[in-house]
């Protein structure tokens, strides 16, 4: 299904529902996105987007994707019934849209539509949907080395594994997995690979990686300060760096998502998007304890 047949199918919908990209991860937005679409077109609801608060109303959705999506027109306020609004993981429609999807993959269900432009359960749909929503814009260039075979790996540090103070008590989402877990799959599963791409937010992840196995040519984007992301430092970021910063991030998963393997932890938002965009699906794999992809 094309995005401009997509939009001629949402706009004739009735019982309209408002899906805000806000200031949470990037890709936990782009998730979400994905499965307000679907949600949308399953339950015969017309979707509209806001964009007005997406990174604290500093990124446009244009600068970043080729795609349209359905905008919402006019005061967000007014498009939708409070209860069918999705603005942040507080919002009963958050709640509502995520829990459905979730129940459909887990119990396997089938979409059987030729209106949607594809016969596929819930990874098969968004993986359709992320392939013609998000096709990123990504000037950015990539390593020497990437012209010949490669494998990618997604090592995330900062506060996603050290965690955050939310309502007064430390959140912690991911695992800090060893390295030494990653190589292993690696070597088990594609030993011949002596090329590895690097998505890291900590450079040091680099050094270790070399110093562990000298035979790896190991490249990357991650630049020499970097230490960690840390979603308030971002949040403080101007709009113009803000955007140059996501449009790096892309550039990263568009390299990932063109790799011989790849391996994530798929409590990540960012893994679980590469394993729904990548080439090769199958060749994807979870280092942490979440081994399963899952649609949330």
């Amino acid at each position: 299904m094309e995005p401009a047949t997509y939009l001629q199918i949402n706009a004739r919908r009735s019982h309209p529902f408002l899906f805000s990209l806000t200031g949470r991860g990037f890709y936990s937005e782009i998730n979400a996105l994905l499965n307000a679409i679907l949600f949308g077109l399953v339950t015969r609801r017309r979707l509209c987007v806001d964009e007005s608060v997406f990174a604290g109303g500093h990124l446009r959705w244009s600068d970043l994707y080729r795609s349209d999506l359905p905008w919402a027109s006019g005061d967000p306020e007014e498009v939708a019934d409070p209860r069918w609004r999705s603005i942040g993981v507080e919002s009963t429609g958050f709640w509502t849209v995520h829990r459905l999807v979730g129940r459909w993959h887990r119990y396997r269900r089938f979409f059987l539509s030729r209106s949607f432009g594809f016969h596929a359960n819930v990874f098969d749909a968004k993986r359709h949907l992320a392939r013609q929503f998000c096709q990123a814009i990504v000037p950015q260039a990539e390593p020497a080395s990437l012209a010949s075979p490669y494998a990618a790996i997604h090592v995330r540090r900062g506060d996603k594994v050290k965690g955050y103070m939310l309502g007064g008590n430390l959140r912690i989402e991911g695992e800090d997995v060893p390295l030494t877990d990653y190589l292993t799959i690696l070597r088990h599963r594609a030993p011949q690979l002596k090329n590895l791409f690097v998505m890291t937010d900590d450079h040091q992840v680099l050094d270790d990686l070399r110093a562990l196995d000298p035979g790896l040519t190991v490249s990357s984007l991650c630049q020499p300060l970097e230490q960690g992301y840390e979603q308030t430092d971002f949040d403080a970021m101007e709009g113009l760096a803000k955007t140059i910063a996501v449009r790096r991030l892309l550039a990263e998963v568009d390299i990932a998502c063109r790799s011989r393997i790849f391996i994530g932890c798929y409590k990540s938002n960012v893994s679980r998007y590469i394993a729904l965009a990548h080439d090769h699906p199958r060749y994807c794999h979870s280092a942490d304890a979440m081994k399963r992809w899952h649609p949330r």
